[in-house]
């Protein structure tokens, strides 16, 4: 023991300072043909597209391909330096030249404003309130567009310098301006457009202002000589950044925030990254594919969180400091790490190979320390790390027995006593307080320290756990407690087994667990344990219930080596293709693997690890992964954009709603979804509404619909990088094709009308020739008179049948009585019926047997009140005429207690007048208009006199003639 402790102690190495984490950057190209093109301007737009000005013309890409637009004329050149983005999506771009042109419908047209263009370059653009386009330019001062004129402010309206670099819209609606001579505060004001200036004595550390960013309520001020400063708008003062009080790197060009960063675009100089805002130093970055990074004049975030920048090697893509690789330390190369630990004093721990490696970060990168764990570390492997209660490191190897660390000393000593002795194998471990679990190739060993153990030399004691039970002599590759003291096991073979400190247990629902063979285990914040298999993908188990997510859900591997929570929203799950987060509140899972240079990791099982800030550190076979969870995006699927639909014929446009002519049938649809990582994976699915219902997948980015029948269609786009189509947002484009006119509805209505009436026509004519004119007259007349006889609404006769079968329910007598009424009414009606005409008297007395049996169904609330003098008894009129009429009264009125029907009949002057008050229903019941009509038809034919009728707001009034009185 005393020999391997002097051998351990021989080993460590002094402190090494040196080596940090990078990035990844790659070189990205419009292509062979555009060799040669000089890279000025950026912009991401609302739809994710990343959007280059260069010397030769606009390009926009989407992670795939580039698209490039020129303008059409050529007398303002085709080089651009400015992009901004319009309210209604237009993109709009100044030149060199000092002109401004808007990409819309695909075309790039210059504007047209009557001032004319500026003379000099636009630095800048930007909408600000009111949708008013700002423009800044190398010698005139600043324009803005309003009401379809240019406005200018330079120095005669108080601008502090007319070579303006950067616009910014400012809180309050205002715009702020960075020039040669500080930073002006500007609204579209034609009385005072200069409302105040930043300089010198107001704290600026440099008045060349080269860019101005708003940033969580602040100015980020990008300088030409002194990097970055911050303003808070509405306040006094300029407050410097720790690590821009000596900065040596000339201008920054373009500043860019991220998630506790800075990004600086220094020029020649290369690009800058500055962690958080304290006094850390400045990171770097120089080259990129091994070519150097010179004139780095604009950057840009994309919506994913990647870095963009241009430069003199050309466009320059960087996932940013969310994933860092680090593969070698000074003197130690690092590779197949086999183990690796956070340890609560910052350190990380890690076995490259053989030996440990402790690893403490600094300002200026780590200070590395070798420890050997034997005289001859060349002959073990470690493959576990724990750090206990007291800080001490246990250590597990494979084959090679269990040690245990000193964290002050880092002496390591061997842990006599472990079944198996110096050639166990102990593939995790974990515990709390003087208890431990201890992982191996036969089952769980429980480790129990007697004394004192926060000292070098303790005594322990192991049993084998649960032997002859669950876990059996399984190999168990991962130990883990949960949130509610429970210790989780991962089985090759059994699955799932957990113990909750009485006894081990299976949770019920794993009969549906594809996989028996499980590798690690993790919690989220809401409690869920989540364990990765072997061969299909991972599970999560929440209160017994178990689900899976394989490749159906998106991912891409289903084995799964190692996987933990990143503290956030994600399980981190790290297989031999790269990295997956899950997003578990969405359950979206976003690949991170060749584009972040992360593809081929191999990693052992478990070596993942935690720090104190919350990043995890992942050891593969080419080094250590970092990542930092604070960082990463918040993703809510691919955004899919309809570039445009035109037609086959002759490459016209068809806009959104558009109606197309019959002939107007096959369409050309481009699209796209913006993939910057994974572009490769991306893959489409559409349908058109109104021809198929179905969603069908694509590989390409263009449709062709041809022969389109006549119709009304909506065509819906989504694109997914994992098969998951449900978070991915939807593009629609609308249109429709109208029928050739002889198919069309009114074509076809009109011919069946004109072919009508022609045969009407005929047969007319036919019929005239065959019969006499008079005796056609008068048996027209008679059938007609005959036909209105016979127009009685028999509404009342199924009402009275109603109202027989409520009677008879209550009053049996009463349904005597009220058959016997309904009986008379009828054998009246029949022997009235082939007359002409009746006398009042006659009709009045059917109009009252008529009320009597309505009286039944609507009792008191309906009244009828007959006031006619004796000597107009004697007149006739057609029968059954007082009945219609009532009957009509009572079809569109309210009879009840709130508003009782009062009927009137009455003579004045030879007429007879039936009168109700107005009680309009609700809800009005069909009415063909037969009843009134059948009064006015059947005078028409008896007498000259016409029927009147009457309505006011209160009453409904019909007078008939009296014939022969």
């Amino acid at each position: 023991m005393r020999l391997v402790c002097l051998l351990s102690v021989l080993a460590i190495l002094g402190y090494q300072q040196g080596s940090s984490q990078s990035p990844y950057f790659k070189l990205i190209t419009p292509g062979s043909e555009h060799e040669g093109l000089k890279y000025t301007a950026l912009m991401c737009d609302r739809d994710g597209f990343l959007w280059i000005g260069t010397s030769a013309g606009l390009y926009q890409y989407d992670g795939t391909s580039f698209q490039h637009y020129i303008l059409d004329s050529s007398a303002y050149g085709n080089e651009f330096t400015a992009l901004a983005q319009g309210p209604a999506g237009a993109i709009v771009a100044g030149l060199r030249s000092g002109a401004i042109a808007t990409l819309e419908d695909g075309r790039l047209r210059l504007d047209e404003p009557e001032e004319g263009f500026p003379a000099k370059a636009i630095t800048s653009l930007a909408f600000g309130t009111d949708s008013i386009l700002w423009m800044a330019t190398a010698g005139e001062g600043v324009y803005f567009q309003k009401d379809g004129r240019y406005y200018n402010i330079d120095q005669d309206d108080g601008l502090n310098d007319n070579y303006t670099y950067c616009i910014m819209e400012g809180p309050d609606g205002e715009v702020w301006i960075g020039s040669d001579q500080g930073i002006a505060i500007c609204r579209a004001d034609e009385n005072q457009k200069v409302k105040r200036q930043i300089r010198y004595a107001d704290g600026l550390p440099d008045e060349i202002i080269l860019d101005l960013k708003m940033v969580k309520g602040r100015v980020v001020v990008a300088t030409q000589d002194k990097g970055l400063c911050l303003i808070q708008p509405g306040q006094t003062g300029v407050t410097r950044l720790p690590s821009m009080k000596a900065w040596p790197f000339g201008a920054a060009h373009r500043v860019v925030a991220g998630p506790g960063e800075y990004w600086i675009a220094g020029g020649n100089q290369g690009l800058f990254c500055i962690r958080g805002e304290e006094a850390r130093p400045l990171r770097r970055f120089q080259k990129v594919e091994g070519r150097q990074l010179t004139a780095v004049r604009d950057l840009v975030r994309d919506r994913d969180g990647g870095l963009w920048a241009v430069s003199g090697a050309g466009l320059v893509y960087t996932p940013g400091n969310q994933f860092n690789f680090l593969t070698e330390v000074p003197g130690f190369p690092l590779s197949d790490i086999d183990a690796i630990l956070c340890d609560r004093e910052g350190r990380i721990i890690c076995s490259p190979g053989q030996g440990l490696l402790i690893l403490q970060p600094g300002q200026e990168g780590f200070a590395v320390k070798r420890v050997s764990v034997t005289d001859n570390d060349s002959q073990i492997d470690i493959v576990s790390l724990f750090e206990d209660d007291w800080g001490f490191i246990w250590i597990g190897t494979l084959g090679g027995g269990l040690y245990r660390m000193n964290p002050r000393s880092l002496q390591v000593r061997p842990v006599i006593g472990f079944p198996g002795g110096k050639s166990a194998t102990i593939l995790a471990i974990n515990g709390k307080g003087p208890g431990l679990w201890l992982a191996t190739f036969g089952g769980v060993v429980r480790l129990k320290m007697d004394g004192p153990p926060d000292r070098d030399h303790i005594q322990c004691f192991f049993e084998v756990a649960d032997a002859a039970g669950d876990l059996g002599n399984y190999y168990i590759y991962d130990v883990f407690i949960d949130s509610k003291g429970r210790t989780w096991f991962a089985t090759d073979g059994r699955g799932v087994v957990y113990f909750d400190g009485r006894r081990y247990r299976t949770p019920a629902d794993l009969g549906a667990l594809n996989d028996q063979v499980v590798y690690s285990f993790t919690e989220d914040s809401r409690g869920r344990i989540w364990f990765s298999t072997a061969q299909s993908g991972v599970y999560s188990l929440d209160d017994g219930k178990l689900k899976n997510y394989g490749l159906s859900e998106g991912l891409r591997e289903p084995a799964v080596s190692a996987l933990s929570f990143d503290g956030h929203r994600h399980i981190v799950m790290v297989h031999r293709s790269g990295i997956d987060l899950l997003d578990i509140t969405s359950g979206e899972v976003s690949y991170h693997g060749a584009d972040h240079h992360l593809d081929n990791l191999n990693p052992d099982l478990n070596t993942l690890s935690m720090d104190r800030n919350g990043n995890l550190w992942i050891g593969v076979e080419q080094g250590i992964v970092v990542y930092r969870p604070g960082m990463a995006p918040v993703r809510r699927g691919l955004r899919c954009v309809i570039r445009r639909v035109t037609l086959l014929a002759d490459g016209s446009a068809v806009a959104d709603g558009a109606v197309l002519r019959h002939d107007q049938q096959d369409l050309s649809v481009e699209f796209s979804s913006v993939a910057f990582t994974n572009a490769g994976r991306v893959v489409h699915e559409y349908k058109l509404t109104g021809y198929h219902e179905k969603w069908i997948a694509t590989s390409d980015n263009r449709i062709i619909f041809p022969n389109l029948p006549p119709g009304y269609y909506v065509l819906e786009i989504r694109g997914s990088g994992n098969g998951q189509f449900a978070l991915s947002d939807i593009a629609k484009h609308s249109f429709r094709i109208q029928a050739p006119f002889w198919k069309r509805l009114w074509f076809q209505l009109c011919f069946v009308i004109v072919v009508s009436t022609l045969v009407v026509v005929y047969l007319r004519n036919r019929e005239r020739r065959l019969r006499h004119m008079e005796a056609l007259k008068k048996e027209k007349i008679e059938y007609q008179f005959e036909t209105l006889k016979s127009q009685v609404n028999p509404h009342f006769l199924f009402n009275s049948f109603n109202t027989l079968v409520s009677v008879i329910e209550q009053d049996r007598k009463l349904a005597v009585e009220y058959v016997e009424m309904l009986s008379d009414f009828f054998r009246s009606v029949v022997g009235y019926k082939d007359r002409e005409l009746i006398t009042l008297q006659e009709e009045l007395d059917l109009a009252r047997s008529y009320y009597e049996i309505q009286k039944k169904r609507f009792g008191a609330y309906l009244v009828l009140n007959i006031d006619v003098e004796t000597r107009h008894l004697s007149g006739q009129v057609p029968p059954l005429v007082l009945q219609i009429l009532i009957e009509n009264a009572i079809k569109h009125n309210s009879t009840s207690s709130e508003s009782p029907l009062t009927i009137e009949i009455y003579t004045v002057e030879g007429r007879l007048y039936i009168k109700n008050n107005l009680n309009p229903k609700k809800t009005l019941e069909p009415s063909t208009g037969t009843g009134l009509q059948n009064v006015r038809n059947r005078y028409q034919l008896l007498s000259s006199q016409k029927v009147r009728v009457d309505r006011d707001e209160m009453f409904f009034t019909v007078s008939i003639p009296l014939i022969g009185n």
